[in-house]
């Protein structure tokens, strides 16, 4: 619908039609925000055929799906094809990201304030463990019998996260130089 707005020129609060695309696209917007400075893992992008080069562990992801749809943890024993195959069924473009071993995952968002300055808002952390490492559709999406999303999961996070001030500073830089490389606008 943005796109629908944006051709209208019917303002909207948010993303143009062509950030929310270019933000959906993994490996674009990884390559974006890397060139503005903000550390993220090794990756190789992989087509149909392609074979990882990366040593294991590293996960795949589909390049422009949400909530884990078509992610898989390549460790030692994880049958490669299957995976591939997997993700492969959800694009045509697959990421392949080093796994950064078990720390902790938080989600950080920005609101763009009237003044051009940034205001950090609650950080949330979701809790893995060893036996479930990433996160999965199935710690994000309740589906019925078909498959088909019907709410979120609760549980498993914590808002606010437990961040001293620090932390806190440094999230905010990398989610501001984030939000700035990538055009967004009003929050991200």
């Amino acid at each position: 619908y943005r796109g629908i707005f944006d051709a209208l020129c019917i303002p909207i609060v948010g993303n143009s039609s062509v950030v929310m695309g270019i933000s959906t696209n993994k490996v674009q917007s990884k390559a974006i925000v890397e060139a503005a400075g903000v550390p993220v893992p090794p990756a190789q992008l992989l087509k149909k055929g392609d074979v990882p080069h990366m040593k294991r562990p590293f996960i795949l992801k589909p390049c422009n799906e949400d909530n884990s749809q078509g992610i898989t943890l390549i460790k030692e024993n994880t049958d490669l094809q299957k995976a591939l195959d997997y993700a492969f069924s959800f694009d045509y473009e697959v990421l392949c990201e080093s796994y950064i071993e078990l720390g902790r995952e938080l989600r950080v968002a920005v609101l763009e304030k009237d003044d051009g300055s940034f205001q950090m808002l609650p950080c949330i952390e979701y809790f893995l463990t060893q036996d479930s490492p990433i996160r999965t559709p199935e710690h994000k999406l309740v589906t019925d019998a078909r498959g088909v999303p019907t709410t979120a999961v609760t549980g498993g996070r914590k808002c606010p996260a437990d961040i001293d001030v620090v932390l806190a500073k440094k999230l905010q830089n990398l989610a501001v130089k984030s939000h700035t490389a990538l055009g967004c606008r009003d929050y991200s």
